[in-house]
């Protein structure tokens, strides 16, 4: 008994055809009939992959989000620097407010403290501002008086 299941359809191997579409077909060995096995019998041991890093070991934190006081900072400071009387007022917290928001993904407590100095300033500079207008306006009511 053969173990070829389909018989009637190999061709011949000594036949006029050297150019058989049967890949499993021994060339220059017609006496073998049987395919060689695909894979060796015992698998040859394999070296083991190189090992890798851990997932995500280099990747970088997620952004912090803008805090809203440095953002309230930058408005009013905008606003009372292009409001013309009180430029003198805005400019220095408008500073420290934009280098606070560049500063915040980098170093968030730097940019923390130097919102705290930009509102520390803009309220000095409000109150050094506003006691300056009372002054003038006591000084013109007392000189027509």
């Amino acid at each position: 008994m053969s173990n070829d299941p389909y018989p009637s359809q190999r061709p011949d191997p000594s036949g006029s055809d050297p150019y058989s579409s049967d890949p499993y077909l021994p060339v220059g060995r017609p006496d073998e009939t049987r395919p060689p096995a695909p894979y060796p019998a015992t698998p040859a041991p394999q070296q083991a992959p190189p090992a890798l890093p851990p997932p995500y070991a280099y990747a970088y934190a997620p952004p912090r989000p803008m805090g809203a006081s440095v953002i309230v900072l930058v408005i009013l400071s905008a606003i009372m620097t292009m409001s013309g009387y009180c430029c003198w007022v805005g400019i220095p917290s408008l500073v420290m407010g934009i280098v606070a928001m560049t500063k915040n993904s980098s170093d968030p407590e730097g940019a923390d403290r130097l919102t705290r100095y930009g509102w520390i300033t803009f309220a000095a500079l409000f109150a050094i501002g506003l006691l300056a207008v009372i002054g003038f306006f006591a000084v013109v009511a007392l000189s027509e008086a």
